[in-house]
């Protein structure tokens, strides 16, 4: 985890080993989360983000719109 940045350039297969799942399984999990606009996908040295992880293209996962999905439950949570 790059503090700087708060983005982690680790491979699917280190978060497999964490989690206990297939790198498949993270691969796809990550592409739901870019979806759902919480991940986003940097190419490392460029001002670009990918909708997708290309292989071989260095990259950052950078966790963004989590703030906004916080307050968005605690808005639902206040509101019963």
């Amino acid at each position: 985890m790059r503090v700087e940045t708060i983005s982690s350039q680790d491979a699917y297969s280190y978060y497999a080993k964490m989690t206990g799942l297939s790198s498949k399984t993270v691969g796809r999990c990550v592409s739901e989360l870019v979806r759902a606009d919480i991940l986003w996908i940097a190419v490392e040295g460029e001002k670009r983000i990918l909708k997708t992880a290309k292989p071989g293209v260095r990259k950052h996962l950078l966790f963004v719109g989590l703030g906004k999905l916080l307050v968005e439950e605690l808005s639902r949570a206040n509101d019963t």
